[in-house]
């Protein structure tokens, strides 16, 4: 306007903004590349494996005798461990176990297993209302491990992931509807994230303590936003704005204890061990939730071969990666508020995901007798894990802020590329070990469609009986089930 003063501070404070704007994007475009190659590499380890746990065996072995036997076994798992979810879980798992002969569909499941990490990171983001969705899933790419201890995807490649892909989904569309203009569209995001959160509890017991959890973070920061904001807090405020949440937790867990009284579980792994039992509880607890972070190291001393020379190299190329992108987004860590509360939150969460199935008296004798201290819970755990390592790593940070910092941030960027490599490393290991269950599969494919099959199948499919299956199953009649299956589908 004409006699208006030039705007020349407001000019150059706009641009500045949009430079840090480019800058920020730029940024977390070089992180998440660098997460994206991480979990591609690991990937391509993660993909050798399949089958790894004899009940993936057992799986494969309903799909084998065709649907009627797989809705049987569906109706006979859910009666007897008193889970309704089965009839959910139970089909997904043997469709999973029957199409992991194919390296596509193993790809994809290790797609998935990412997509968790991705989706998680994205939700953090959100609720923490700082842009750190990039470092948090470089984080849990680079670090996620694998083993014997029913990992996905190497085995139950489908099991968790579904319903967390659910429960997650349904939470970023909570955002989303939040900011929807028209009301219908809202209303309509509303239903649909609705439904995929009680899909995703009513399915496995795990998805209804993901999704507590997620929602006890958000319920937390919302009450202590509005509290700074109002200098009071609302409970009931709160509340009715989880309203439709809660609802969703309410039945999903009313539905649970109805089938569960009528139908009392006979399996001792959902069976809780009574209150004497808290001291080994807690300490199969903290197994579950510290043990995979730490196999990468206690693995080393397990006697399985080192790998030639040359994967150390590409081991050490992962964790270039890793250490630059760390050193990166460092500045995005500086930036999480009030890190010792994160940290503290995301711990109490990755306890309260693995408390229930460690009070189970099996976890106990499994872990405090046998040292199987992980198990599907831990990969629950460690998504929370993730986002305490990124917590503490920002509260160093801005912790040694008064002095030089190029100590401690070099440090923390050599450390994380360290443990990336060497993740990496324990990754190739664990799948070279794997690949003597695998090739008894990858075998069996083409030796089953030889003119003359010798007796017996168990013998000339299996030599060294290297398939992991449960104790009490008869070898021979499984690769006979298996050899009456594919034989038909040979191309003569």
């Amino acid at each position: 306007m004409p006699g208006s003063p030039p705007r020349t501070h407001e000019t150059n404070r706009g641009r500045l903004s949009t430079a840090r704007s480019i800058a920020a994007t730029g940024g977390d475009s070089l992180i998440w590349a660098a997460g994206l190659c991480l979990a591609v590499a690991n990937g391509a380890l993660l993909v050798r494996g399949y089958r790894i746990a004899p009940d993936d065996a057992m799986f494969y072995a309903f799909a084998l005798r065709g649907w009627d036997a797989v809705m049987a076994e569906t109706a006979k798992t859910a009666y007897e461990q008193g889970r309704m979810g089965s009839f959910i879980i139970i089909p997904l798992n043997v469709a999973a176990a029957y199409l992991s002969d194919h390296l596509a569909f193993r790809w994809l499941c290790v797609a998935l297993n990412y997509a968790v990490f991705a989706l998680f990171a994205l939700w953090a983001e959100r609720v923490l209302a700082t842009r750190c969705a990039a470092v948090l899933f470089l984080i849990l790419a680079a670090l996620n491990v694998t083993d014997y201890f029913h990992f996905s995807p190497v085995s139950f490649p489908l099991q968790n992931t579904v319903p967390f892909l659910a429960v997650l989904g349904a939470r970023l569309l909570a955002f989303r509807a939040a900011t929807m203009p028209p009301a219908f569209r809202r209303c309509a995001a509303v239903l649909v994230g609705w439904a995929l959160l009680l899909f995703g509890m009513i399915a496995t017991e795990y998805g209804f303590l993901l999704a507590t959890a997620m929602l006890a973070c958000e319920i937390v920061v919302r009450a202590l936003r509005q509290r700074a904001e109002t200098g009071l807090l609302r409970p009931a405020v709160v509340a009715r704005f989880f309203a439709p949440e809660i609802a969703a937790c309410a039945l999903a867990l009313a539905l649970y204890v109805a089938w569960r009284v009528g139908h009392p579980s006979t399996y001792g792994g959902n069976q809780f061990a009574g209150p004497e039992r808290l001291p080994q509880g807690l300490l199969t607890a903290a197994a579950h939730v510290f043990v995979p972070v730490a196999l990468p190291y206690a693995n080393l001393l397990r006697p399985l071969p080192f790998p030639a020379p040359v994967w150390m190299v590409v081991a050490a190329s992962a964790g270039l990666v890793g250490a630059v992108a760390a050193h990166a987004a460092q500045g995005r860590l500086t930036v999480i508020p009030r890190p010792l509360a994160v940290a503290g939150m995301s711990m109490a969460c990755a306890f309260y995901v693995v408390l229930p199935v460690a009070m189970t008296l099996k976890q106990q004798e499994r872990c405090l007798q046998r040292f199987g201290c992980a198990f599907l819970d831990s990969q629950m755990a460690y998504l929370f894990m993730g986002v305490a390592i990124a917590a503490m790593a920002g509260w160093l940070l801005t912790r040694f802020r008064p002095t030089p910092r190029g100590g401690i941030a070099l440090t923390l960027s050599v450390a994380f590329g360290f443990a990336a490599a060497l993740t990496f490393f324990n990754n190739l290991r664990m799948t070279n070990d794997m690949r003597r269950i695998a090739d008894v599969w990858d075998r069996a494919q083409t030796a089953v469609c030889a003119q003359e099959l010798p007796l017996p199948l168990a013998t000339y499919f299996d030599p060294g009986g290297a398939a992991a299956m449960h104790e009490q199953v008869d070898r021979e009649a499984f690769w006979t089930l298996y050899r009456d299956h594919h034989r038909p589908l040979c191309i003569q």
